[in-house]
């Protein structure tokens, strides 16, 4: 530590805040030229630029020298032992030096951590292709075998044919030759014959016509195009079971949605005849609440028990929403009832309809009541509510008999990105609110065809918004009513 054993007053300022510059000169000496001519001033008196400073003013911020003291008469000498300026910003700056160090010391740690973790994503990602590959280069190369196996068997009953044609073009090209000579030959005489005398011109002539006498290879040429034009080539091979083993290997979401995924056909269903008085009558006061809605519809809402999709008999018929699990709801009947009002003229028999956010199934199954023939596809992203749903499908009461002409099936899937695979489709329903309709939907909706979600903000109220796509692409926007819907979303937002 530096201790000095008086102190001055800054000739400038005429404060006390200054130090000794002896610890900035020894910093500054790396700067200094080696082996100048001169001796330079590291630190000059900007009043006496030939004197070194030797003080240094942190109040005006200005180096001084001893000039500068006596000229101003400003000793003030006394014994100093305050350690702020005894140690003064030498520690200070010490301090704040090592701290930025542990912090980048830290921050580099951190980005190194980072760094190993996608290290650790892509020596998985790469370990996982390999495999792929590796399960996958057998097949590879057995087919290329047994593709060159059946290639080398159809090249062998033309092997004997070829060579006759080979041999033929052989003999072709020697009768051409000669008959260039010929030619040749004629040519040649031609340029002479007017330099020569009568008898040898008529002798030259004479030679010249005695050509042999033409090869004709009309009947072997005929018999070889009869023997290529009869020439059969058999391809006995049947691959279409090794394209079915092929076509069977899937991703394991793919697996999973085909786990998740049920049909009318997997289980026996039975149709009641009569409907449950307490969902008739739930039917009825909807109607009596203002909701004007067709005979179909009361017929549709009347056969589908309530009670089947929420886990309280208790509320079944209860109009107000019952919560399922996971953060969601199966919607009161009353939204239920509007929301086939709304979509009544546009569901026809023999359409495609998507039903995105299907929760309990109770709407996809009322959809697939509506249309009667064509398919329905409920789709949600939680898989424990789709297996709810089929659980829910697989009670009586179903109307849903086992048709060739209507196909109902629950998937597995994030609804946002719709059903790609399965579209495009004529009516699509979303059940959760939405800023924006995603774009994936849009584009698997068919032209000429409508989608129907709640748009808005999802903190706030959203409208019940019609989308019909025109024949040019563009869409057209119908707002109906203010509503309140559970956002679309994923699986981690909606149950954190």
């Amino acid at each position: 530590m530096e201790r000095r054993m008086g102190a001055l007053n800054c000739p400038h300022c005429r404060g006390r805040d200054y130090r000794e510059v002896s610890q900035m000169k020894k910093n500054i000496l790396v700067l200094q030229q080696v082996g100048a001519e001169k001796p330079k001033l590291i630190a000059p008196c900007p009043q006496h630029s030939r004197v070194e400073s030797q003080f240094f003013c942190l109040t005006c911020n200005c180096p001084f020298c001893s000039k500068c003291v006596t000229k101003h008469k400003t000793h003030d000498f006394y014994d100093l032992d305050d350690p702020v300026i005894t140690q003064g910003t030498d520690k200070q700056l010490e301090e704040l030096f090592r701290k930025a160090e542990r912090m980048l010391e830290n921050s580099q740690t951190q980005r190194e951590r980072v760094i190993g973790v996608f290290g650790v994503v892509e020596d998985k990602l790469k370990a996982a292709k390999e495999q792929v590959n590796n399960a996958f280069e057998p097949l590879v190369k057995a087919l290329n075998k047994k593709r060159e196996e059946f290639i080398m068997s159809l090249n062998e009953p033309c092997n004997q044919l070829i060579k006759n044609v080979q041999s033929h073009v052989e003999e072709c090209d020697d009768v051409i030759q000669k008959r260039q000579k010929i030619i040749s030959e004629i040519e040649n005489t031609q340029r002479q014959v007017n330099w020569v005398a009568g008898p040898e011109r008529v002798g030259m002539v004479q030679r010249l016509s005695e050509l042999p006498e033409e090869e004709t290879k009309d009947g072997m040429i005929q018999s070889l195009e009869q023997e290529a034009a009869s020439l059969e080539l058999p391809v006995s091979i049947d691959t279409s079971y090794v394209l079915e083993s092929i076509n069977s290997l899937e991703p394991q979401q793919k697996q999973l949605e085909k786990l998740v995924e049920w049909t009318p056909g997997d289980v026996p269903v039975f149709h009641t005849t009569e409907n449950n008085p307490r969902q008739v009558r739930l039917v009825e006061e909807l109607v009596r609440s203002g909701i004007a809605m067709s005979e179909r519809i009361k017929e549709v809402l009347m056969s589908i028990d309530r009670k089947d999709f929420v886990p309280s008999e208790s509320h079944a018929y209860e109009d107000r929403p019952q919560r399922i699990g996971f953060n969601t709801t199966v919607s009161a009947p009353h939204m239920h009832a509007m929301t086939l009002c709304f979509l009544e003229d546009y569901l026809r028999p023999g359409q495609s309809v998507l039903d995105i956010g299907c929760g309990s199934g109770y709407l996809t199954v009322c959809l697939a009541k509506m249309i009667g023939r064509g398919k329905v596809y409920g789709v949600d992203h939680i898989e424990e509510l789709i297996n709810q749903a089929v659980d829910n499908i697989r009670k009586n009461n179903l109307h849903l008999i086992q048709k060739p002409d209507l196909e109902l099936r629950m998937i597995c899937r994030d609804g946002r990105l719709g059903l790609e695979d399965y579209g495009p489709f004529d009516v699509i329903h979303i059940g959760a609110a939405t800023p924006e309709i995603p774009a994936p939907l849009v584009e698997q909706l068919k032209v000429g065809g409508i989608l129907m979600a709640p748009v808005g903000h999802i903190q706030h109220s959203q409208q019940i918004t019609i989308v019909k796509k025109n024949d040019n692409g563009t869409l057209e926007y119908n707002r109906l009513m203010s509503v309140s819907y559970a956002p679309l979303t994923d699986r981690a937002r909606q149950c954190p």
